[in-house]
């Protein structure tokens, strides 16, 4: 599982005491925990680049938008502060800082803009360090897009009525699964012939996922 704030306090403890309060230090961590943050740092450090680079535009922000006496990045010790947390958040994945120590830090690129880091470490993916997560990444086959556009007739004057189903998506009900979905389907439509109103009902079955396997779409007179 992720690290933890208590985590990083435990395998930190000179970074400071006062962080076990610290509401500002606890938001950065949280912010450098999230899914987004670590993919990010990971890629980066797959990419020879301090890990702190995709992320340090984030936590400067944050940190601006949310002063903190007890959280100020103008503060060394509280960047310091910082490069240890993406140490314990990495070291669950099997990422430690590339050695010997003298190859660790790495200047961040000026393109970026940071205003307080200058610096951040390198991180090196660790095959036998111990790892409680991984980042997969998969391929998948996006669904294959139709229209729902259906000509259908009026019942009272034979025109023919071009309908665009996705149009009345809110009068769907929908029933979905990882492999199908069902949409049903009843509306009120107005011919644009004469004018006169119809229902237009029925059903369409995906199956799979961007495939109509089956439907039945009908239109039959409003009036009873």
């Amino acid at each position: 599982m992720k690290a933890s704030y208590h985590d990083f306090l435990i395998e930190n403890p000179k970074c400071g005491k006062d962080l076990e309060t610290s509401t500002g230090a606890k938001a950065v961590f949280d912010l450098l925990s999230r899914d987004w943050s670590i993919i990010a740092m990971i890629e980066a450090s797959d990419s020879g680049k301090p890990a702190l680079s995709p992320v340090v535009l984030i936590i400067e922000n944050y940190c601006t938008k949310n002063p903190s006496d007890s959280f100020d990045l103008a503060n060394e010790q509280r960047r310091t502060v910082v490069g240890c947390m993406i140490k314990t958040i990495l070291s669950r994945f099997g990422y430690e800082p590339i050695r010997p120590s003298t190859r660790t830090q790495k200047e961040l690129s000026r393109t970026i803009g940071a205003k307080y880091f200058v610096s951040g470490s390198c991180y090196s993916h660790v095959p036998l360090a111990p790892a409680s997560m991984r980042i997969v990444r998969t391929v998948s086959i996006e669904p294959a897009v139709f229209s729902l556009v259906r000509e259908l007739q009026c019942p009272y004057c034979k025109s023919t009525n071009a309908v665009d189903l996705e149009n009345e998506y809110h009068l769907f009900s929908e029933t979905r699964t990882e492999e199908a979905r069902h949409l049903k389907i009843n509306f009120y439509k107005d011919c644009v012939a004469c004018n006169e109103q119809f229902i237009v009902s029925g059903y369409i079955i995906e199956c799979p996922l961007g495939d109509i396997e089956r439907e039945e779409i009908t239109s039959t007179p409003a009036k009873g």
